[in-house]
């Protein structure tokens, strides 16, 4: 066996090499002749067998020929498995499907006398991916049927079977078969070797169902490794957004989980109002009350979202901070998009300096975001720094106003009233949604007013 992982990759000159070893008994014993045949019967046997394994992959057909000559002399089942895998791996050269149905069928005639419940693991696997590859799902089903409960909680046996329940849509089934596998050895074993099974069960579950029940399995696993934990988390943050909040936040959909996390922001900025005064020596207590500085307030915005969106890879992207604005702004107003892990655009952020119930400065900006949405992104976030002496007057009116005007680019739905629903209405902050229209799809605006007036 050390000869073959040597030369694993030279065959013919592992087949010279193990033909130059020394045979493990005496050829010279005349006392026992007929035990010494039998004994070099066995060598020249094992000889034949380990030279047709070091052939399976690099040469299978040499392969096949060796052991159907040798299982012809022996009827060993040892012998008509490394045939059947000869056969498999010739397979998977010339995709011969009739061949590996005989070959299938060859071999579990030469087994018949075995269960499958007491059948080697190896067997057992092999035999499932070959029904697998032959879609050949009743009699797949039946053998299954036939396995023990300790077999079928066995990696090797469930990982060909729960693949091939998904490649036929039934994933759910395939879901059951892992989630027994975790009960039954979470307490024993923390490498689960679950990946690749849970990477195809990502792609083939309902959306619905599919990463919040996924993640279920990872978390049940206890005293998972860094080098795992580490595994787990590029696999969680590389996920499409709405995949990745139905796994930190499943009972959260996508719209409002970004909607908290900018609140939060909002929420974090207004605490540090104070800490926005600029310097003005003109002022007799050398600030200023004014919002003038309204690039101060964007840079730490963006600042405090990245930050608390780090881990998540997800930020906010000032497309004037790059460069020169798509819209041509002025200074301290963002037209810009959040990102995901991948850098794929998720939302739109607008936001710009408010001195008052100005319809015209409003709309101006409204009707700007379909200019540079192409994919008719939700939600969208706009976000006014207002500087005004009545708060609660301005927040009513702006109301008002964007519950009757129309967005260019969007629609509402025609025959009922377009509402716009009140969110939050506080002293600093006024949150308002609303749903609109956009190449037919649905599009939620996030309006979010804030009392930027500065005290003296």
């Amino acid at each position: 066996m050390n000869l073959l992982d040597t030369l694993e990759n030279d065959p013919d000159k592992f087949a010279q090499k193990a033909r130059e070893l020394k045979k493990p008994y005496d050829q010279r014993n005349k006392k026992n002749e007929e035990g010494s045949r039998q004994l070099e019967h066995e060598c020249q046997y094992y000889l034949r067998y380990i030279t047709a394994a070091a052939y399976c992959q690099t040469d299978p057909s040499k392969c096949v020929n060796i052991m159907e000559a040798l299982y012809n002399e022996t009827k060993n089942t040892n012998h008509s498995f490394m045939l059947f895998k000869g056969r498999i791996a010739l397979y998977e050269i010339d995709e011969n499907s009739a061949e590996l149905r005989r070959a299938l069928s060859q071999f579990l005639t030469s087994a018949s006398e075995i269960e499958p419940s007491d059948m080697l693991t190896l067997w057992i696997s092999t035999i499932l991916n070959a029904y697998k590859q032959l879609n050949d799902v009743s009699e797949m089903d039946e053998f299954w049927r036939k396995l023990t409960q300790d077999q079928q909680a066995r990696i090797e046996i469930l990982h060909p079977y729960c693949s091939a329940l998904i490649a036929r849509g039934e994933p759910l089934i395939a879901q059951q078969i892992v989630n027994r596998y975790v009960e039954l050895n979470q307490k024993y074993s923390e490498h689960l070797g679950l990946n690749d099974l849970i990477d195809e069960l990502a792609k083939a579950l309902p959306n619905e169902s599919s990463i919040s029940q996924l993640v279920h399995i990872i978390e049940e696993k206890p005293l998972r490794s860094n080098q795992q934990l580490g595994k787990d988390y590029c696999q969680i943050v590389s996920k499409e957004f709405k995949d990745y909040v139905a796994i930190v936040s499943p009972t959260t959909e996508p719209h409002e989980f970004l909607k908290n996390r900018v609140l939060e922001v909002v929420d974090e900025l207004l605490l540090r109002l104070k800490n926005l005064q600029i310097h003005d020596t003109k002022t007799k207590n050398g600030t200023s009350s004014r919002i003038t500085q309204e690039d101060l307030i964007n840079d730490w915005f963006t600042s405090l979202f990245d930050k608390r969106m780090a881990e998540a890879h997800i930020g906010l992207r000032d497309q004037k901070r790059g460069g020169q604005s798509a819209s041509g702004k002025n200074p301290g107003e963002i037209d810009g998009f959040i990102t995901d892990g991948q850098n794929r655009r998720i939302a739109i952020f607008e936001a710009f300096r408010l001195f008052s119930a100005d319809t015209n400065t409003i709309t101006e900006h409204l009707n700007k975001i379909s200019g540079y949405d192409n994919e008719a992104l939700s939600p969208v976030f706009i976000v006014a720094y207002c500087d005004v002496a009545d708060f609660t007057s301005l927040t009513k009116n702006y109301k008002d106003f964007i519950t009757s005007t129309h967005y260019a680019g969007y629609s509402v739905d025609s025959g009922a009233t377009h509402k716009v629903n009140t969110i939050s209405d506080i002293d600093q902050l006024w949150v308002g949604s609303e749903h609109r229209r956009r190449h037919s799809k649905d599009i939620i605006f996030y309006h979010i007013l804030l009392d930027m007036k500065l005290r003296d």
